[in-house]
């Protein structure tokens, strides 16, 4: 019926119509249509981490796991504690992160169900990103969101002066993998 509901209100029929053309009640459509729009949209939740700069020494964490992904990456690697995840900051200032070389790295232990998390004493001047992941049984750390670099302020205010020369140099020869940003390597 939800099928014949949709091409009906695709065609443009009002709800009185659709209820004269499939002989049902008006408010039973719309409770359909409404049903539908409601699974779609929890079909459309995106997976996501994002991280964002609280203060000079704080960063606020937070994450959507769809339960069909975390149910996936179980599937191909056995956790440790299915109800256990680790979020993990990585110091990933001037280099080209490849998931092993950060410069120190810090392991939070958060509850599946949580969706945020703040972490504190960040150094400036420092760039950090986190990813959550799971611990197998082989206590390898397995990945599964990963975020975007978030940059901590300067001490003073010309240190950015420092970085100026490294970015020129990128920019008229950007050939060369360049030392003065982050790039996390989401292939491997």
């Amino acid at each position: 019926m939800i099928e014949e509901i949709v091409r009906l209100k695709n065609e443009n029929f009002s709800w009185e119509q659709i209820a004269a053309t499939l002989s049902i009640p008006k408010q039973q459509a719309k409770q359909e249509w409404q049903y539908r729009l409601t699974e779609k949209a929890k079909r459309n939740v995106q997976n996501s981490l994002h991280t964002v700069l609280l203060s000079k020494e704080r960063i606020y964490c937070k994450w959507h796991l769809d339960p069909f992904l975390l149910r996936a990456a179980f599937y191909c690697e056995a956790p440790l504690n299915p109800d256990v995840l680790d979020l993990r900051i990585f110091d990933v200032t001037d280099i080209y992160f490849n998931g092993t070389n950060a410069h120190s790295m810090t392991c939070v232990k958060v509850n599946k169900e949580d969706g945020f998390w703040i972490l504190k004493g960040l150094k400036s001047n420092r760039s950090y990103l986190c990813e959550i992941g799971y611990l197998t049984k082989n206590y390898s750390f397995w990945p599964i969101l990963q975020s975007h670099p978030v940059h901590t302020s300067y001490e003073r205010s010309t240190d950015y002066i420092l970085k100026a020369g490294e970015a020129e140099a990128f920019y008229q020869h950007s050939f060369n993998e360049p030392a003065w940003i982050e790039h996390p390597d989401c292939l491997q």
